[in-house]
C-alpha cells in the first residue's frame, strides 16, 4: 500500500522533472515547450500559496543518463513528486527508487498499460480516447485550418487529419 503525504500550503513541495531536452546532440523543442508549461502551472500554484522547488535533469533518452540520475542526484532523490521520464523504457530506472519511498511519479507521454506500479500516473490520455473531445469539432460542420509554425508534429497532424474525416481541412 502506498500512501502519498498531502501538501500544506506552507511547506515546499520537492519536484524533479525529468525530459530528454537533447537527443543526439540537438535541442528537442517539443519538451522545452513541455518544460515551460510546467514553469506555467508552478506559477499558479505559487500564486495559491504552493510553494516548490524544481530540480530539471536532461534524459537525453539515455537509460545510462537515467540510471545517474536515480543513483546519483540529490535533487531525483530528495523528491517528492518526479514528472518523466517520458518513454516506457525510462520508467523502470525510475520507479524501484519511488516505489520505495512511495513517491509519485507521473509520465507526460508513456502508456503505463504494461507497467503495473502503485506510484505510476498516465498523463496523456490513452491512445484510444485522446482525440474523443475533437468530436464535436471535426463534425463535417466546421472549416478547419492547421497552422503550421517553424516546427511540427508531423505525427500529430497525421492523426488530426485522419480524425478529420468529415471536415474540410486547409493547412
Amino acid at each position: 500500500s502506498v500512501t502519498f503525504l498531502p501538501l500544506a500550503a506552507h511547506h515546499t513541495l520537492n519536484m524533479a522533472l525529468m525530459l530528454p531536452f537533447h537527443v543526439n546532440g540537438k535541442i528537442n523543442p517539443n519538451y522545452v515547450d513541455l518544460y515551460r508549461g510546467v514553469l506555467m502551472a508552478m506559477d499558479d500554484l505559487k500564486a495559491e500559496g504552493y510553494n516548490i522547488s524544481l530540480s530539471v535533469f536532461d534524459t537525453m533518452n539515455s537509460a545510462s543518463r537515467i540510471s545517474d540520475i536515480v543513483n546519483y542526484e540529490d535533487g531525483l532523490l530528495d523528491a517528492q513528486l518526479i514528472i518523466g521520464p517520458v518513454y516506457e523504457g525510462e520508467l523502470r530506472y525510475v520507479l524501484a527508487h519511488a516505489e520505495a519511498n512511495d513517491i509519485p511519479v507521473v509520465s507526460p507521454l508513456a502508456d503505463v498499460k504494461a507497467l503495473s506500479s502503485p506510484v505510476l500516473f498516465q498523463m496523456q490520455a490513452d491512445v484510444d480516447s485522446k482525440y474523443d473531445k475533437l468530436d464535436n469539432i471535426f463534425d463535417g460542420e466546421r472549416e478547419v485550418v492547421v497552422v503550421y509554425g517553424s516546427t511540427n508534429d508531423e505525427e500529430y497532424i497525421s492523426e488530426l487529419k485522419a480524425r478529420a474525416t468529415n471536415a474540410p481541412i486547409h493547412t
